[in-house]
């Protein structure tokens, strides 16, 4: 299991993007299914979500400060 604590955000300054584990999806194209999920950061938020799932955050083009807390935990 992974997580994201959003400690400090704008809420503008780049959402944790997760993109589909779907080998087909990814490389054929479907109108119907997105292949990227976006979460935008809330300040206060835990989000949780399986190690496995691909997960990114797109470089910041603000000036403010973000701060995030992420971290695995392991049974």
């Amino acid at each position: 299991l992974s997580g994201a604590y959003f400690y400090k955000t704008n809420g503008e300054d780049g959402d944790l993007v997760f993109s589909s584990p779907n080998v087909l999806q990814t490389t054929c194209v479907d109108i119907f299914t997105p292949s990227f999920v976006h979460y935008p950061p809330k300040v206060g938020r835990i989000l949780l979500f399986p190690s496995w799932l691909e997960h990114e955050v797109p470089l910041s083009n603000s000036e403010d400060e973000r701060m995030t807390l992420v971290f695995n935990l392991d049974a």
